[in-house]
């Protein structure tokens, strides 16, 4: 029988990588135009990220959570040295400076209420994609990593929910990462 509170984050990181993999192939080939301040800030918020939902849940529980920071410091360095970034503007360096204040709530009060930071922060991340898909519909000429992250993002939030003790604050990143990654889709 399977163990589902192993498969479904081990199903969850395999959709995530490989929807790391198709954008970035993506990105290479011009079908999409990564925002330097979203992916800047996923590099550096999705690692605190995983930290913290592992903080909060358990290795396995966090899988996702893992390979997404694997994939967004992946992406923000491929996406780099290929020349697809603008420099961030002044509110974009704002995201920025807020994203780094919940390494300093996590020293004070915590895992969990640095993880609510960052789902703040996440949340307030995908605004920069959203525009520019919002004004330039091509921006994204594929849309399927999106969909998967969505996808994989949707297992976690299942997985949690049935594994971590139904409604609860471990709730909150992965419905924001959802919401966050389905919007760009």
């Amino acid at each position: 029988m399977f163990d589902l509170p192993v498969v479904l984050p081990v199903v969850a990181a395999l959709i995530h990588g490989v929807s790391f993999v198709l954008y970035n192939v993506d990105t290479r080939f011009g079908k999409t135009k990564p925002n330097v301040v979203s992916w800047g800030l996923w590099a550096f918020s999705s690692t605190l990220g995983a930290l913290t939902f592992r903080a909060i849940n358990d290795t396995v529980a966090a899988l996702q959570f893992t390979t997404g920071s694997i994939g967004c410091i992946t992406t923000f360095v491929f996406s780099l040295l290929i020349g697809r970034f603008a420099w961030p503007t002044r509110r974009q360096w704002y995201v920025i400076a807020i994203g780094l204040i919940s390494i300093i709530v996590w020293k004070l009060s915590g895992p969990l209420a640095a993880n609510m930071v960052l789902a703040f922060v996440s949340a307030w991340s995908f605004w920069p994609s959203i525009k520019d898909a919002w004004e330039d519909p091509y921006t994204n000429k594929r849309t399927r990593s999106w969909i998967l992250w969505t996808t994989s993002t949707s297992i976690t939030l299942v997985n949690t929910y049935l594994h971590k003790g139904g409604m609860s604050l471990n709730l909150v990143m992965p419905i924001v990462l959802i919401l966050g990654h389905g919007v760009v889709a």
